[in-house]
């Protein structure tokens, strides 16, 4: 079942056109993980999903709702922040009763949605527990229940992972899959992209404030490289103009490590590749060949900005 459509939504900042044209839906139950470069227009999107951002064209659709500039559309939508959005004094569970008051939700109801939304996001052991005393990653999923608890149709987490640990992210990455599983249609905007790859059921990527791509993580890197493998040579020190030439010329393109090149290359041509570059004078300090995943995929939308995934 449809639960959010956007559909051909243009958004503009006096000349800027930050949004342009941009579509794409949601199905109830979905994890939708939403990447692409600092300044793509996620923030915008998220503003005109919400209803903070009136578009210059096109619909936002929530749950059956037109989603409008000024509509309040909290009784539909959860919202998580980056920045942790709760009282250090309080309990988890006293935190979670002062959200319930500004959902609206009836006072009988409070205790029982508190205790759910707990249970939702694995925390009801720490109910109990002053905020102050959590580690940055439970405080994310405090404020993932304090967003849950007047049962959005729709869930928004913008950057949930940032600032904690590896083993936290790991965690607020899986309640956020484990949401879905109650059907909650979950917006994931973040820059933590082998975690998207591994729990999205479909990726959105931005770039320019135009849709580059929308469809299974598998499917997307499949259709943008077919049996291509990913290929990244670093080499022992900073290389000389005549070894940068060598490798251009081979078709790499220097990565952000100032020491390190990539490039795509056919499955029969991966044997040889070390060779051809020892051969030509490269001294190459570590060699990898990997299959592409979605940091390639954005590595090469970004750089070839003609091509389009979907």
């Amino acid at each position: 079942m449809r639960v959010l459509s956007v559909d051909n939504v243009t958004v503009e900042y006096g000349p800027s056109r930050v949004l342009n044209g941009l579509s794409f839906d949601a199905d109830k139950g979905e994890l939708i993980g939403v990447i692409g470069p600092n300044g793509a227009g996620k923030t915008t999107l998220i503003k005109t999903i919400c209803g903070l951002i009136a578009p210059k064209s096109g619909r936002v659709n929530v749950a059956g709702h037109p989603i409008v500039r000024g509509f309040d559309s909290r009784k539909f939508i959860g919202f998580v922040p980056q920045s942790i959005g709760l009282y250090p004094h309080l309990t988890a569970a006293e935190n979670l009763r002062v959200f319930a008051g500004y959902c609206g939700l009836k006072r009988k109801d409070i205790a029982a949605r508190v205790g759910e939304a707990l249970v939702l996001v694995g925390m009801a052991h720490r109910a109990e527990s002053k905020v102050s005393e959590l580690s940055g990653g439970m405080k994310r999923r405090i404020n993932f229940a304090a967003a849950i608890l007047h049962d959005p149709a729709v869930l928004i987490l913008d950057e949930p992972t940032a600032g904690v640990d590896a083993p936290a992210r790991d965690a607020i990455h899986k309640t956020a899959k484990d949401l879905t599983e109650t059907g909650m249609t979950v917006l994931l905007i973040t820059h933590e992209l082998e975690a998207a790859e591994h729990y999205c059921d479909r990726i959105l990527i931005i770039e320019r404030g135009e849709k580059r791509g929308y469809g299974a993580p598998s499917a997307l890197i499949s259709k943008s490289f077919g049996q291509n493998k990913e290929c990244r040579v670093t080499v022992q020190t900073e290389p000389s103009d005549n070894v940068s030439a060598i490798l251009t010329a081979q078709g790499f393109g220097l990565t952000q490590h100032p020491r390190q090149f990539h490039k795509m290359v056919p499955d029969g041509q991966v044997a040889s590749i070390d060779a051809q570059l020892s051969k030509a004078g490269v001294d190459i300090r570590e060699l990898i060949i990997r299959e592409p995943g979605l940091g390639s995929l954005m590595y090469h939308l970004c750089h070839n900005p003609q091509d389009i995934a979907a």
